[in-house]
């Protein structure tokens, strides 16, 4: 992934300086695809998705890179109902022990300090 990084600086800075050739094209975005291939790996869905999707504006007639963007879009629209679901959970602590072990304390303590939490307590 690193290399690929290189690779795509290389080409950008050669880029600047000499109008690219088809061939030099297809090859920056095949190292567009690889890099994004790479991140996804790794799970940076979000990154990998500019890398395959600026690889496919340059040479949009590739199946496999196509397949790969989908699947990196479903990643990201799961990753975003992950974050969703997960921001709407509440954290819940269940406190339990022998007789005599020091719940109840615990729970007083818990109760009567100045933490500024705001706290539910269900007991049984």
């Amino acid at each position: 992934s690193q290399d690929a990084g290189r690779a795509l600086k290389l080409f950008e800075r050669q880029f600047k300086t000499k109008k690219p050739s088809k061939a030099e094209m297809n090859n920056y975005a095949s190292t567009l695809w690889v890099r994004g291939s790479s991140l996804m790996e790794f799970g940076a869905y979000k990154e990998a998705s500019k890398h395959v999707g600026r690889a496919l504006e340059i040479n949009p007639g590739n199946d496999m890179w196509q397949e790969t963007y989908e699947i990196i879009k479903e990643q990201v629209e799961h990753s975003k109902k992950i974050s969703e679901r997960d921001a709407k959970r509440l954290p819940v602590t269940i406190i339990t022990g022998f007789l005599g072990s020091g719940k109840t304390t615990l729970v007083n303590h818990i109760l009567s300090s100045k933490h500024g939490l705001k706290l539910a307590v269900i007991e049984n």
